[in-house]
């Protein structure tokens, strides 16, 4: 299961937050359409509002590196 990092920890007001990361369960090379690709494969019940936040946020910051397959 791949990690992305989402955010980098950083300090506030002398309080460490901590990092967020997303965990994808594949990520892969699609020789046929030379791509790398990050899959995850989901429910409805496992579509949950922070599963729906790290996935915008994983797009942003990883979207153009990656190709992102969602599996139901």
């Amino acid at each position: 299961q791949p990690k992305f990092t989402l955010q980098e920890s950083f300090k506030h007001q002398g309080k460490t937050e901590r990092k967020i990361t997303y965990i994808a369960d594949f990520k892969y090379f699609d020789n046929v359409n030379n791509v790398m690709v990050v899959e995850d494969v989901k429910s409805e019940i496992t579509k949950t509002p922070l599963y729906r936040v790290k996935r915008k946020l994983f797009l942003k910051k990883h979207g153009d590196k990656y190709t992102f397959i969602e599996v139901m």
